[in-house]
C-alpha cells in the first residue's frame, strides 16, 4: 500500500514537470551511440556470459557451482585490470593519430597484462584449492583443481581488454562490434558442446577458445581501422 501511495503521487505529482524527449535530429547520435551498446552486451556476453550458458547445458550442481566459483576469481583479476586499461586507453587516445607510436604502447601493455595473467593462472595451479578455501569457504576447496583451467583464459583475456580500448581509441566500435559479436558465437557453441562433453573443465577450454578468437579478430579489426574509422 505504501509503495501504491508512492508512485500515486510520484505520478500525479511529475505531470506538470515531465519532460517528452525528442528524437528529430538524433541519427547521428544513434551513429555512434548504437555500435557502442553492441559493443558493451558482447563484452558482458564474452566475459560473463559463460555460466548463464553452462547452466543451460545441465551440468551437476556441484560441478556447476565450482564452476561458476572458478569464473567468479576470474572476474576479479579482470576488475583489477580495469584501472590500466583506462589508463591505456588515455594513453592509446593521445597517440591514435600517431600509427607507430600507437602500436608500441598497445604492444606494450598487452605484453605486460598478457604476462600478468599467465603469472596468475600458473600460481593457480600449486595455490588453487587453498585459494579456493580462502574466498568461498572449505566445502569450495575441492574446485582448486579446476581453478587452473578457468584462468588459462586469462593472458588472453586482459589483453583482449586492452584491444577493445585501443579499437575505441581509433573510434573503430563499428568493427570492435563486429569482432566481438563472431567471437561470443563461436564461444557459445564451443562452451555448449564442450561443456556437455567434458563438463567443467569442456567449459574452462571453450572460453579460452572464445578469447583467443576474439583476440584475432580485434586485432585484425584494429589493422583495418584506419580505413574503417
Amino acid at each position: 500500500a505504501w509503495c501504491m501511495g508512492l508512485l500515486l503521487v510520484a505520478a500525479i505529482g511529475a505531470i506538470p514537470w515531465l519532460t517528452w524527449p525528442r528524437w528529430d535530429g538524433l541519427a547521428s547520435t544513434y551513429r555512434i551511440a548504437l555500435p557502442l551498446a553492441a559493443v558493451e552486451v558482447t563484452c558482458a556476453m564474452l566475459f560473463k556470459g559463460d555460466v548463464a550458458l553452462v547452466s543451460a547445458t545441465g551440468m551437476d550442481g556441484t560441478a556447476l557451482s565450482h564452476y561458476a566459483a572458478c569464473a567468479r576469481v576470474g572476474e576479479l583479476v579482470l576488475l583489477m585490470a580495469a584501472p590500466l586499461c583506462n589508463v591505456g586507453f588515455r594513453r592509446l587516445r593521445e597517440l591514435h593519430s600517431e600509427r607507430d607510436a600507437f602500436a608500441r604502447e598497445l604492444r606494450r601493455l598487452s605484453l605486460a597484462v598478457s604476462a600478468a595473467g599467465a603469472i596468475v593462472a600458473l600460481v593457480t595451479i600449486p595455490l588453487g584449492s587453498p585459494l579456493m578455501s580462502l574466498l568461498f569457504g572449505v566445502q569450495f576447496e575441492s574446485a582448486g583443481h579446476l581453478l587452473p583451467w578457468v584462468a588459462a583464459a586469462l593472458p588472453l583475456a586482459l589483453p583482449n581488454l586492452m584491444l577493445v580500448q585501443a579499437l575505441v581509441a581509433r573510434g573503430s566500435e563499428r568493427g570492435l562490434a563486429l569482432a566481438l559479436a563472431g567471437s561470443v558465437a563461436l564461444g557459445a557453441v564451443l562452451l555448449v558442446a564442450l561443456a556437455w562433453r567434458y563438463g567443467a573443465r569442456g567449459a574452462a577450454l571453450a572460453c579460452c577458445a572464445a578469447q583467443a578468437t576474439a583476440l584475432l579478430a580485434m586485432t585484425r579489426a584494429l589493422r583495418c581501422a584506419p580505413r574503417c574509422a
